[in-house]
């Protein structure tokens, strides 16, 4: 099990490399046997000291994060919430299969600030950011900040006329895997994550599983589109 590890805004520290992979390689260890993709990033953010550690297996991800005032807790902290996500999981784990023959279906999230009733000044893009993270065109070529600062929302009843504008911040494209309900309520568990966009490994829709307020999950189910 190889651990890629990544700093960001702090600088590179062999100890808390060592320590984080090593730790991260035991509990992993623990609980699967599949050969797995193992990442950590450890970032500081003004006094914050911050461990994310992501894990896939057998077409699952698994993602755990935590913050203190120091990395050492940081990491022992995301990892002890990972342990647990893996010991509920583990024998599902194990035994699951990826679903075959069901094609991904992408989509994108977009970051959005407050609604304004003027049309804000375009944000330059982070310095720290991917490719994945930037504005873009809808056939997926990056845009010109100066030209995706803000789009326009009709309030109005024909929706022909801008009445307002929507500043967005930040975009990224993703891939919405097939899955079953069921598979997808575990990777949201795993993920710690308030919902998730998955395609329906029977109907090939786009579904989306949340968590509700009172501790039960929520589904959203959409209309399969037929083949033109």
């Amino acid at each position: 099990m190889q651990v890629a590890v990544t700093f960001r805004h702090m600088d590179a520290s062999p100890a808390l490399r060592d320590y984080a992979s090593e730790k991260f390689q035991h509990v992993a260890r623990k609980y699967l046997r599949s050969p797995l993709d193992a990442k950590v990033v450890l970032e500081v953010e003004k006094f914050w000291h911050i461990a994310k550690f992501s894990l896939s297996v057998r077409g699952l991800t698994v993602k755990s994060e935590e913050k203190s005032e120091d990395m050492y807790s940081s990491i022992d902290l995301a990892l002890d919430k990972m342990e647990r996500q893996l010991r509920r999981y583990k024998d599902k784990i194990r035994d699951h299969k990826p679903v075959a023959g069901v094609p991904e279906r992408p989509f994108t999230v977009h970051v959005i600030a407050p609604v304004t009733d003027e049309a804000p000044a375009p944000a330059e893009p982070d310095a720290d950011a991917t490719a994945e993270d930037l504005p873009l065109h809808k056939d997926g070529e990056l845009a010109d900040p100066s030209e995706f600062g803000y789009i326009d929302v009709s309030l109005s009843a024909d929706g022909d006329t801008p009445e307002t504008h929507v500043t967005v911040l930040r975009s990224r494209m993703h891939s919405a895997q097939p899955m079953t309900t069921a598979e997808a309520i575990m990777q949201l568990d795993l993920q710690s994550m308030a919902f998730l966009v998955f395609t329906h490994a029977d109907s090939g829709s786009i579904n989306v599983v949340y968590r509700r307020d009172d501790g039960n999950y929520g589904l959203i189910e959409t209309e399969s589109v037929p083949a033109s």
